[in-house]
């Protein structure tokens, strides 16, 4: 199976907050479907507009990932 953990940061930040909190990735739903918080951090950057956010039509990974072997020969 696959290992989720908390990564903190040195100076205590929590990576995935950080990271989701930038625009810089996505809120696992999947995985941590329950994280109100990496919700409402998603939420947050999609309405600034920050990091992949400012893309129009960003492509999740999964779906990349999916169309990406749709079209390896």
């Amino acid at each position: 199976g696959r290992v989720v953990a908390d990564v903190l940061l040195p100076d205590d930040r929590n990576m995935s907050q950080t990271l989701v909190q930038q625009g810089w990735c996505w809120w696992d739903r999947k995985q941590a479907p329950q994280d109100t918080q990496l919700e409402a951090l998603e939420k947050e950057a999609r309405d600034s507009q920050k990091g992949l956010w400012a893309d129009p039509d960003p492509v999740p990974p999964w779906e990349w990932r999916k169309n990406a072997r749709a079209t390896t020969p």
